[in-house]
């Protein structure tokens, strides 16, 4: 049975909340490790996390963990990411738009991090 969710604020139990359905699928099954469901839900049954901040809530105990459990895991990071479940992450390898932005829809040079190449040592990429 599906443990009472009511005091939990990450996606996991809002995923769980709305649908019970899913923790009876997915509870007796195991990866060829022997992770378990309760083994990556565990995180967020400890930790209730605060309702102006939530947590994932759970962690794949293997690389198999986001296939047998993908239902769940799937619609954690759709919530986490706010994207829709079957989205497909973008990949261009154009090089030709490194050192450029966005702005209005477009793609337009940015301006130079460190045009004397003096003071940079790294720079971060953040992917929204």
């Amino acid at each position: 049975e599906l443990p009472d969710l009511s005091e939990h604020y990450s996606y996991t139990a809002k995923v769980l909340q709305d649908e019970p359905d899913l923790y009876g699928r997915l509870r007796s099954l195991t990866t060829s490790n022997g992770v378990t469901l309760a083994r990556c839900i565990k995180p967020g049954m400890d930790s209730k996390g605060h309702s102006m901040f939530r947590i994932a809530g759970l962690v794949a105990g293997d690389a198999e963990s986001y296939s047998v459990f993908g239902p769940l895991f799937d619609k954690v990071i759709a919530l986490r990411h706010k994207v829709e479940v079957d989205c497909v992450h973008p990949h261009d390898m154009d090089a030709s738009k490194v050192g450029k932005t966005r702005r209005g829809g477009r793609m337009v040079p940015s301006d130079p991090v460190d045009p004397d190449e003096e003071y940079v040592i790294s720079v971060e990429i953040r992917a929204r």
